[in-house]
């Protein structure tokens, strides 16, 4: 079934074709019809298809979308569009992604007709271009990814198109990509809209025609939603966010799916009532998508809440970073993830550059600094030809974060150490930073340096033989500069002896065990007052609880706990409060931290969850005893043969959001080298002490 013009591009072997513009309407009738048959129940809440969507803990989950999800977002289609019979829609995407549900009902409810766009033509933007053209598509359907692809075949090939509406969807819009169309296309000859939706509420929620004149006013305009829904942007305690702040968006309407098959405590958990104050007002489905009211009574999308990572111990994000990108003038798209380094993450903006402009890292950092806070700024801009694609047109992080992590401008003009001081500030930038190479004339921010790397720097020139103030590598930035201010360092007469920070008296009263002590900071000092004056609230008691894939193995996993506090005096303190002249922290021989393991793979997914809720209760409200070593405390739940749970409890005065996070994957770490090798030697205690 088809247009006859088609027919002889495809193999059709004999098979009978009809060309839908020339057939005759046809009425079946049921044999058995009459006055006795059953009448034909209202089965809108039967299912209608199940579609798997990526899991958080790596498990798809199957959405359970019923018939009349599917007839209302239809009816809603055809009242804001005005879709008819002389419509032909393009079947661009996947049947695994719900795109392809609009493309192909869209087309068949309203009479219209359906393009199906072979496979190899979907990674084809010129040949899909020319196929667009021939065969007179009226509603092309696209990811902003995969438009900005057409747009370029477009503009290298310009044909004549029939297109009345391009719908975007599936990921933030590209504003670069829709300038560039109306540069060469009379606005409105197609209408570009946009809308924002989610597999779990059919589709589409939202919708946003886009116009010239508004285009600089949000970076990610998703509109308003679609009429019958209904969108909250909440905080995560369920509080009504105000116009201007972040939120997730909580949405309701006709077209939320049945919940997830099989999953009855993921379904509790995402499908959640629409007004708890109202039994009567239905389900809405926690999205997990961040996004803002503005002003005028529009949404703007902010990206995902699974895509919020953390940065020195601040929560970034990465949708906020890309955004302000999106606000440079040669940028013509980015993507902005995360990369790890000695265990450390760190921000990666990948950037496709505007047509015939050349991105400069150090611009595009100077541009970021005057939007967003310094933790937000990427330690690495690197410059790509395009952004990979995924089967479903969206961004690959995969292939995007195989790319070398070298800034490309760094290697143009490559000038290589030619002193000692010269090439042991070079061997020490590649050794912290993990880059490949490093010229003189390279800027270490630019590399990916930051104020944590730069204090490793500094240890690691002092390792070899040289040393530096360190304010002096923020205003001498390459190696060139950095050199002439070296000086000789002798390692022996910088240490500080054990005890030196401490009176006589205080020496002599320290217990038994104990290898050196020095005074409390202020800092220090101020959390621990405030813990012991609020038992009840405990500001300072930190406590984080992490799903992991793998196989857990008890006595490698304490093995690696233990290697990790012998390495690291902070994780061997306890505080002295009293019986000395002043507060401090002892540093003992040993410590053990309490590893408490449950094997709860015999429960039902609930029974897992609660007995993991009911340990992060408990453990709220316990505190620690300051004068034992060691005041971190940690719990794995067992649940299945590759998946554990692990929770930590900690006291924030030993350590902060930088150095928890490089405690927890230097664990892993020695925890994934012993499953390797358990004969694996400890690495040594690091250069810099607390």
């Amino acid at each position: 079934v088809g247009h006859e013009e088609l027919f002889e591009r495809l193999p059709l072997d004999g098979r009978v074709t009809v060309d839908i513009r020339k057939a005759e309407p046809v009425r079946v009738v049921s044999e058995t019809a009459g006055k006795d048959s059953p009448k034909n129940p209202d089965r809108g809440d039967d299912l209608a298809y199940v579609i798997y969507t990526s899991g958080s803990t790596g498990r798809p989950k199957g959405v359970a979308v019923r018939h009349r999800n599917i007839g209302s977002l239809m009816t809603i289609g055809q009242k804001c569009f005005g879709f008819g019979a002389d419509d032909v829609w393009s079947l661009f995407h996947s049947a695994s992604f719900d795109f392809s549900v609009w493309e192909t009902w869209g087309a068949l409810t309203n009479g219209g007709s359906l393009v199906v766009v072979p496979k190899e033509l979907t990674r084809d933007p010129a040949r899909f271009h020319r196929l667009v053209s021939e065969t007179g598509v009226t509603v092309l359907n696209m990811t902003p990814t995969a438009f900005a692809r057409f747009e370029e075949a477009d503009a290298q090939a310009p044909a004549p198109l029939a297109l009345r509406k391009v719908i975007f969807g599936g990921e933030a819009v590209d504003l670069a990509a829709v300038r560039r169309w109306w540069n060469r296309h009379q606005a409105g000859a197609p209408e570009l809209i946009n809308m924002f939706g989610i597999t779990e509420v059919t589709v589409h929620a939202t919708i946003k025609k886009l116009l010239p004149e508004e285009l600089g006013n949000s970076v990610s305009p998703i509109g308003r939603p679609l009429p019958g829904y209904t969108i909250r942007v909440l905080d995560p305690h369920g509080r009504e966010q105000p116009v201007g702040v972040v939120g997730e968006m909580h949405v309701s309407g006709a077209g939320v799916a049945g919940g997830y098959l099989n999953r009855p405590e993921l379904t509790a958990e995402r499908f959640v009532p629409a007004d708890p104050d109202n039994p009567g007002a239905g389900t809405a489905y926690a999205s997990g998508d961040l996004a803002r009211w503005l002003p005028d009574g529009e949404l703007e999308y902010l990206g995902r809440t699974d895509r919020q990572v953390k940065i020195r111990g601040f929560r970034v994000e990465t949708g906020e970073v890309e955004a302000a990108l999106a606000t440079h003038p040669q940028v013509e798209s980015s993507v902005v993830t995360t990369s790890r380094h000695e265990d450390v993450p760190r921000l990666v903006a990948y950037t496709v550059p505007v047509t015939g402009a050349e991105l400069s890292a150090a611009d595009l950092r100077d541009h970021l600094a005057e939007r967003l806070p310094s933790y937000m700024v990427p330690a690495l801009v690197v410059p790509v030809a395009e952004i990979p694609l995924n089967a479903n047109g969206k961004a690959d992080l995969t292939r995007l974060t195989a790319i070398d992590l070298t800034p490309g401008e760094t290697r143009a003009e490559h000038a290589p150490p030619s002193t000692k001081e010269e090439r042991a500030l070079v061997d020490a930038w590649v050794e912290v930073l993990g880059v490949g190479r490093v010229g003189v004339r390279d800027n270490f921010f630019d590399l990916g340096g930051d104020s944590i790397r730069s204090v490793q720097v500094l240890a690691a020139v002092r390792r070899r033989g040289l040393t530096f103030e360190l304010s002096d590598l923020f205003q001498h930035v390459t190696v060139e500069r950095l050199a002439v201010l070296c000086l000789p360092y002798e390692a022996a007469v910088q240490e500080l002896e054990p005890f030196s920070m401490v009176t006589a008296e205080d020496r002599a009263r320290m217990p038994e065990g104990v290898v050196d002590a020095y005074p409390m900071t202020a800092l220090q000092t101020g959390m621990v007052y405030e813990m012991e004056a609020d038992n009840t609230f405990s500001p300072y008691l930190n406590l984080d609880s992490f799903r992991l894939l793998g196989r857990f193995d008890e006595v490698l996993f304490r093995r690696a706990v233990g290697d990790v506090v012998a390495r690291h005096e902070v994780l061997r303190t306890s505080f002295g409060m009293r019986g000395f002249d002043e507060l401090l922290q002892l540093v003992h021989a040993t410590a053990e931290v309490p590893v408490v393991v449950e094997d709860v793979r015999e429960l039902s997914e609930g029974g897992r969850e609660e007995r993991i809720a009911a340990c992060v209760r408990r453990e709220r409200g316990i505190s620690f005893d300051l004068s034992v070593p060691g005041l971190l405390r940690f719990f794995v739940h067992v649940l299945g043969d590759r998946e554990f749970q692990w929770t930590l409890v900690e006291h924030h005065a030993i350590l902060d959001g930088w150095s928890l996070n490089s405690t927890l994957g230097e664990i892993i770490g020695r925890y994934a080298v012993l499953l390797r090798d358990p004969g694996a030697s400890r690495e040594p205690a690091p250069v810099s002490r607390f």
